[in-house]
């Protein structure tokens, strides 16, 4: 059984959320990845069933060199728990120029429901 039935994605003046409904798992890895042409930066959590015990979230960066604008993320994704069956993740991006961003669900890259 998938992880999860349906998700909605946006991208918006900088602001990334992810709402996931439907969720059949206690422990999800989330991360949320924005590239340009100037780097990348990934946001990462683990979204956890209120009765389980999460992990400690990460951030990475790529390296840039000289004046370049490569994507950073001013508000990053947070370990959390949920109850009921859906939550909505949100972290907020900047770069210049704007960068493309993916999410994705325990490694598995999200599409969007059609």
């Amino acid at each position: 059984m998938s992880t999860f039935s349906n998700r909605h994605v946006i991208f918006e003046d900088g602001i990334a959320i992810l709402k996931i409904c439907n969720i059949h798992s206690d422990v999800l890895k989330i991360s949320c990845t924005a590239s340009n042409t100037y780097g990348k930066a990934t946001s990462e959590c683990y979204l956890t069933r209120a009765d389980k015990m999460g992990s400690e979230g990460d951030v990475t960066e790529r390296k840039m060199s000289g004046n370049e604008e490569q994507p950073y993320f001013v508000q990053h994704l947070e370990n959390r728990t949920f109850t009921g069956d859906e939550c909505t993740l949100k972290c907020n991006i900047m770069g210049t120029p704007i960068p493309h961003v993916e999410w994705t669900i325990n490694d598995e890259l999200v599409t969007e429901d059609e």
